[in-house]
Parts: structure tokens; sequence; C-alpha cells
């Protein structure tokens, strides 16, 4: 049977984590709505750049035709999202599972495929499954830290585009769903999607007017790219933020109701030990005086035992 101050001391380790568990759910709470107020701020610059694509492809009819990277790209980049801290459920595995899978069928084309990795939770779990990884990034501990990273990504990714003109360019990473629920998503940024742009192209625009292109079309179209690009990975990077801290939101509220339950059951055990140990105690008391008592009242006196009128004397023991 455990002892009581084992049994108080387990009880307070209990009570302080619940503490801690409490705080991480109430900060990610704080960071999900953080993050999902930066991806939705973000949407407004895409419109934006998206106005840009619409005003492109209306001016230039040939433009749709005149796409650079058409074709089916040779080489593709992969760029994960994942996670620096843990305690966040299985929010870094199924991203592997869904990623690895893309991955896969890239290369049932006969491309080369090369991975790219934000977090070093996923870049582990990646490495355990054994992908080899080109390019590993941090992950922004807030909003101010994102831009610098998606600068570092664009200037790497305009390198790698330049020394191979075939190479294709997706995003994997999760994003927030209803409540604290997230799932993976996958969207391929280069080659520019026809379908995507042939939205773009017919969409009404929104003013009555439409805006005059002086610039090469050849240099608007690269400058054009790379805001799509920022936009779009700072959009993946807030989604991932957002739904990472969905997953240890989620992952938090299972790890209270495991605290709640098991320090209600050491408490029913503390009370059930501590009322043995009265028990106990109380037999201890209750033996112990009637041992005293016992011993108090003695065996009975050689008088009490002699018959009446006899008494044992000197006198008694000659003839």
């Amino acid at each position: 049977m455990q002892t009581l101050e084992g049994l108080q001391k387990r009880i307070r380790t209990a009570s302080d984590l619940l503490t801690v568990v409490k705080t991480m759910k109430s900060l990610a709470a704080v960071n999900i709505r953080h993050f999902e107020g930066a991806a939705a701020a973000i949407d407004r610059f895409n419109e934006v750049v998206d106005q840009g694509w619409q005003a492109l492809s209306r001016l230039n009819p040939l433009f749709l035709r005149q796409l650079p990277g058409t074709g089916v790209p040779k080489r593709w980049l992969l760029l994960f999202f994942g996670s620096v801290q843990g305690m966040c459920g299985q929010y870094n595995e199924a991203l592997i599972r869904f990623g690895t899978t893309e991955a896969e069928r890239l290369r049932a084309t006969g491309a080369e495929v090369t991975l790219w990795v934000v977090g070093d939770k996923l870049l582990a779990g990646l490495e355990d499954e054994g992908w080899q990884i080109s390019a590993a990034y941090d992950q922004p501990g807030g909003l101010a830290g994102i831009g610098p990273e998606v600068e570092r990504i664009v200037a790497r990714l305009e390198e790698e585009f330049r020394e191979a003109p075939g190479t294709g360019f997706q995003v994997v990473h999760h994003r927030l769903d209803r409540g604290a629920r997230y799932e993976p998503v996958s969207r391929q940024l280069f080659p520019l999607d026809r379908a995507w742009l042939g939205e773009r192209h017919r969409k009404p625009w929104p003013g009555r007017c439409l805006p005059r292109l002086g610039a090469d079309q050849a240099l608007l179209f690269g400058h054009l790219f790379r805001q799509f690009l920022l936009g779009n990975l700072y959009q993946a990077f807030a989604q991932a933020l957002a739904s990472e801290n969905g997953a240890r939101l989620a992952a938090m509220q299972a790890a209270e109701k495991n605290i709640l339950d098991r320090e209600e059951e050491l408490l029913a055990l503390f009370r059930e030990t501590r009322q043995s140990v009265i028990t106990a105690e109380l037999f201890d008391i209750v033996s112990g005086f009637e041992a005293l008592a016992d011993e108090a009242s003695g065996p009975p006196s050689e008088a009490e035992d002699a018959p009446d009128g006899q008494y044992l004397s000197d006198d008694n023991l000659h003839p």
C-alpha cells in the first residue's frame, strides 16, 4: 500500500501539471486567433495580386499560352510546414503520411522530388522515414518572424528556378478547420495552374476601366509572380501555425481531462488509505489498552489460590 506522503506528493504533482496544461491551453487558444487573423489579413493582399493576374491576362489574350514553366516538371520541390515544439498530438505524423504520399505520386511520374522542411519535429520524422531533406528552415515564433523567413525561401526559390527552369513547386501544410480540427492540404504554386488563371481571366473586373500596363510583360510577370509567392507562403506559414496551435489545444484538452480523472482517482485512493491508517491506529490503541488492562489485573495471588482456612507458612512445611 502506498504511503500517505507518497500519495500527497503525487496529488501535488498532478495539480501542478494541471496548471501547466491549463496555461498552455489558454496560450494555444490565443495563438489560434492571432494566426487566423494574420491568414485572413493576407487574403486582401492576395486579392490584389489576383487582380494583377486578371489584368495581365485580359490585356494579353495569348498570356495563358505563353506562361513560363509550361509542361510537366521534371523536378519538384515540396515544402513541408511542420512544428518545432511537441505536445500537438499526431500533427506531424499526419502531415508526413499525407506529404509523402504526394511525393511518391510525383515520383511515379518519373520526376525527381526534393523536400524542404520547416520545423525540427517534422524534419526528424521525415528522416526517420528515410527521406533526404535538402533544406531546413526555422519556424517563426510569431508574426514578426514570418516575413524574413518567407523572403529567405523566395530568394532560394528564385535561384532554383534560374538553375533548373523545369522545376515545379508545391507547399504541404495543415489548415485549421472548424474548432480545433485541422486537415493536411497541398497546393501547387508553380507552374501556375491554367484553370486557376482561366477563372481570373473570366472574372468580371471590379471597376469600369482596365488599368494600363506600361511595363514589359515578362518583367511584370516576374514581379507579379514574386508577390504571388510571398503572399501564398506567408499564408501557408500563418495557417500552419494556427493549425499547430489548434492541434496543441486539442491535445491539452485531452490531457486536462486525463489529469482530472487521475487526480480524482488519487484523491479517492488517498481517502481510502487515510481511513485504513486511522482504522489501523484505532485497532492498535484498542489492542494496547486491552494489553495494559490485562497487565494491570495481573495473575491471582497464592492466598487466593489456597483452600479456605489453609495458608502456606514455615510451620505448615514441617510435621
